[in-house]
């Protein structure tokens, strides 16, 4: 056992590439129903014998990570592959420390291995997932459950401030290149203009304006007035407001969905009333409550805030493509921010994003 630690895992995240197995002509004889109709040469073939695997297990198969309320917990992440595995792994529900820094999220590259320390203080069922579409989508997910071991241990906690925001979905037209001067200037005419493709209409093409799916805040629970953003917030574009917090804030969210389908607001690696997130139907208002406690802000060693995210949950993949996401930024509490004794600095938020418009609703 390893001293101070209550419960220790190992993660070994890799695509288990099962075409270059020495086993793969006797894999087809055995599995398949029909092993003279395969094609070893077909990209779909192909592509079904990566296995997106944790500890070589997908769609959270893997057993035995369980832990309760609050055990020290340490967890060794490795990946294995090629240059083009950059695995991300995403803890859901509980952060972690990496190098006396506060994290959700965390890069493995092939061959790498890194260690991270988590005392969970959420509990239920939750993910761990590598975040890259292609690889979440492929299986590379498993389950991890925080127990609850204590009389006393509960799941909401009693916060001492408290902050309110009115968001709601909203349907609109996106135009991505509203203005188009940029190209005299960086391709003066020049036939391999790239931006064609993407923004031009003809030839069966959509062009840059599409139906998007979005976050904007309102001034109250009425929903009738928006509001404005302020200068400094016009770069944020698509994306929703940005909500600070600060380290023990009870953040309520009353979400309203205008659009036409399900979705949520969800913060990422924050703790929540519950580890299922409430899908609000279309027309429907529903009040979230996220807990800003200690694990969840910045260390001491960390810079004063750290940005997070927020987003609709009911299909994490094409919600985000159709458009939902915003700035999360949590801080350390101080006094002198919030009497306004202290002048914050400037802040921009940047999401840097291919928005698959193949993927949208």
């Amino acid at each position: 056992m390893q001293k101070n630690y209550n419960k220790e895992f190992h993660l070994m995240a890799t695509v288990f590439d099962e075409n270059l197995s020495w086993y793969l002509d006797e894999n087809i004889q055995t599995f398949t129903t029909a092993p003279k109709t395969v094609n070893k040469e077909d990209e779909g073939f192909l592509e079904s014998n990566k296995m997106h695997a944790i500890n070589g297990f997908v769609y959270r198969n893997l057993p035995g990570l369980s832990m309760c309320k609050g055990d020290k917990t340490t967890w060794h992440l490795s990946g294995l592959g090629s240059e083009t595995d950059v695995i991300s792994l995403y803890f859901q529900g509980n952060r972690f420390l990496y190098r006396q820094n506060r994290k959700d999220t965390i890069s493995v590259f092939p061959h790498i291995s890194h260690t991270i320390t988590m005392e969970p203080d959420s509990m239920g069922q939750f993910e761990v997932v590598s975040a890259t579409v292609d690889h979440y989508r492929g299986g590379m997910r498993a389950n991890y459950t925080v127990e609850k071991c204590g009389l006393f241990q509960r799941q909401a906690e009693i916060m001492r401030h408290s902050k309110t925001f009115y968001i709601a979905a909203m349907e609109i037209d996106w135009e991505y290149s509203p203005n188009r001067t940029w190209e005299v200037e960086m391709f003066r005419g020049h036939e391999d203009n790239p931006a064609h493709v993407f923004l031009e209409k003809s030839d069966g093409f959509i062009g840059s304006t599409y139906k998007k799916v979005v976050y904007r805040q309102f001034t109250n629970d009425k929903f009738t007035k928006e509001v404005e953003r302020t200068p400094d917030m016009d770069h944020l574009g698509i994306m929703g407001p940005m909500i600070h917090a600060s380290v023990g804030d009870k953040v309520k969210v009353v979400f309203k969905n205008m659009a036409s389908r399900p979705y949520s607001i969800h913060a990422h690696g924050v703790k929540t009333e519950s580890p299922d997130v409430y899908q609000t139907k279309p027309g429907e208002t529903h009040t979230y409550t996220w807990y800003i406690n200690k694990n969840t802000g910045p260390t001491t060693d960390q810079e004063e805030c750290s940005v997070s995210a927020y987003y609709s949950t009911a299909d994490v993949t094409k919600d985000l493509y159709s458009g939902l996401i915003g700035p999360l930024v949590i801080c350390r509490r101080s006094w002198a921010r919030s009497l306004g004794l202290k002048k914050e600095v400037e802040e921009f938020a940047l999401l840097f994003l291919v928005f698959d418009e193949n993927e949208s609703w």
